[in-house]
Parts: C-alpha cells; structure tokens; sequence
C-alpha cells in the first residue's frame, strides 16, 4: 500500500534492489548446492569410484559453468578412467586464457601424451613452460613422456633441465639416478641419487631403492 504513493524514483530503485537481492540469493543457493553436488563427487574420488565423481563433477559444473576447479576436478575422473578424450575435451578451454593453477596444463599435458598426441603433449608443456618457467614438475612431465618412447638422452635433457630451475624438486634427481644406473656413464647414478637422499629424507620406497 505505501508502496503505491512514493515517488517513480523511489519505486524504481527499490525493484532494482528487489531484483538484484533476488539474483543475489539465487547465485548463492546455485553456489551452495553446488558445493554440496562438488563434496560429494570428491568423496567418490577419494573412494576410486571415478565414474560416480565424474557423474557428480559434471553436475556440478553444469551448475557452476565458470568454476574452473570443477572442471578440472570433472576432467581428472574421466582421466583416471582412461577416458583421455573425455578428459581433455573439459581441460581444453580452461587454459585458452593463461591458467589459474598449474595441474592444469600437467593433467592437460599428460592426457594427451597417454591418447598417443605426442606433438600436442608437448605443445601444452610447451605453452605451460612461458606462463611457469622455474616449475621443475613441468621438466619432469616432459621427460617422463620423452623415457615413454624410448628417448633416454633426452628425457635426462628435461630432468636436468629441471634441476637447474629448481634444485630442491626431487622427483628428477630421483629419474635421472635410475636412468643413469642402465647407462655407461654410472658415477652420475650415485651424484643424483646422493643429492636426491639429501632431498627426501623421509624414507620410504624411493629412498630405500
């Protein structure tokens, strides 16, 4: 009733208001049931039940379009299922613009390197490397894909240039030590695997071969 008297700007702004506290609490409930679809997808995930996270991920995602992290999430239950093309098809249009997170281009990266897209595998480390070019993992992924076909000198080329950019990332003195062990060159065997020790002092399986 006291609506009907106040002045056309009055009326005007408090719709406005109305309107945008309306939107406001629609975008949080999708926010918040999406949340809720996300935790549960990632109980699955942690149970190895890949396919019901992927099935949960993707409503979650459908609900949250612009959530990155959802499908991200969505895309790593489709890869641990083997399903690469699947995988990619979710990761590919997060990294047109420079991605927020790294295990971005790595899942991206790897999902292409195991459907057998060499040449793309390698594009991604590739375009990875200039927005993330001290991360050792990124050096480490690419030997690992180089080791995979038959390439030995240049996956050690990636692990030690991955030592160079980061000293203290283990997981390539550990590569570099178990290639050199088949090679005839062994003394660089017990320089990376010392300096890999000195690295991971926790033990484990690693540690102990």
């Amino acid at each position: 009733m006291y609506f009907n008297i106040l002045p056309a700007y009055f009326k005007t702004n408090i719709v406005c208001l109305s309107i945008f506290m309306l939107a406001s609490t629609f975008s949080f409930a999708q926010a918040t049931e999406s949340s809720k679809i996300a935790i549960t997808a990632q109980q699955y995930m942690e149970e190895g039940e890949y396919k019901e996270s992927a099935k949960h991920f993707l409503k979650a995602h459908k609900q949250a379009p612009k959530n990155d992290e959802y499908r991200y999430q969505l895309a790593l239950a489709y890869y641990r299922q083997s399903k690469f093309s699947d995988a990619i098809q979710h990761l590919q249009p997060i990294i047109q613009q420079p991605a927020e997170k790294l295990e971005y281009y790595r899942l991206l990266a790897n999902a292409y390197d195991l459907k057998g897209d060499y040449k793309q595998s390698v594009n991604i480390l590739q375009k990875a490397l200039k927005q993330y070019p001290t991360e050792a993992e990124l050096y480490f992924d690419w030997g690992v894909i180089e080791l995979l076909r038959q390439k030995p000198q240049v996956a050690l080329e990636k692990w030690e240039q991955g030592i160079k950019v980061d000293p203290n990332h283990a997981d390539n003195y550990y590569w570099a030590a178990k290639v050199y062990a088949t090679s005839n060159e062994p003394l660089w065997t017990l320089l990376y695997g010392e300096l890999f020790m000195n690295i991971e002092r926790n033990g484990g399986d690693r540690f102990n071969e």
